[in-house]
């Protein structure tokens, strides 16, 4: 998803004349206006065990933030004066894209990477503390699930080490 976003966010901003970029924060608004659990939920439950339907399905609802991020730091990029030089001396749009953008966006490309990575690790312990496992048998969810039934009979390490695993596993990401 996060690649999809980059060609999404990086295209909209190339081809600004064209009006790709109001489809793209149209679509992405569109995906959004859905709440993410209501339509996961259902959908896990039905393809349980489908573990391509469950990646798709991430991939395909997961890319409208970074789209976001991608095209407006695109478009600050494309007005630079060294991109207008660029267009001048006869670059290609692909010129441009592969030469001056990309490699401009590395940098937020590796960070919104790690905020969508940390985003699913979240989602999947929230889902799987309900119950709803996506693809696997273990998760931080279900062992924080299992701890709170733990904590409630009064012992308290179930709860604290998962609690502890998944705080530091996202907060060693942002």
């Amino acid at each position: 998803s996060l690649s999809f976003a980059f060609f999404c966010g990086a295209s909209a901003a190339l081809l600004e004349g064209v009006g790709l970029k109001k489809i793209v924060f149209w679509l992405a608004a569109c995906l959004e206006m859905i709440p993410f659990y209501i339509l996961i939920l259902p959908l896990s439950e039905v393809y349980r065990g489908n573990k391509f339907f469950v990646y798709t399905l991430l991939a395909a609802l997961m890319w409208t933030s970074p789209a976001r991020v991608f095209t407006i730091k695109s478009s600050t990029i494309l007005k630079k004066n060294y991109i207008s030089l660029a267009r001048c001396l006869g670059g290609s749009k692909f010129y441009i894209l592969r030469f001056h953008l990309f490699p401009e966006l590395v940098p937020l490309l590796k960070v919104e990477g790690l905020q969508l990575f940390a985003s699913i690790i979240k989602m999947e312990a929230f889902l799987s503390f309900l119950g709803f496992n996506l693809c696997s048998k273990v998760g931080l969810g279900q062992m924080l699930g299992e701890g709170v039934i733990d904590m409630i009979q009064g012992y308290y390490g179930n709860f604290l080490w998962s609690s502890l695993s998944l705080s530091s596993l996202l907060l060693s990401l942002n």
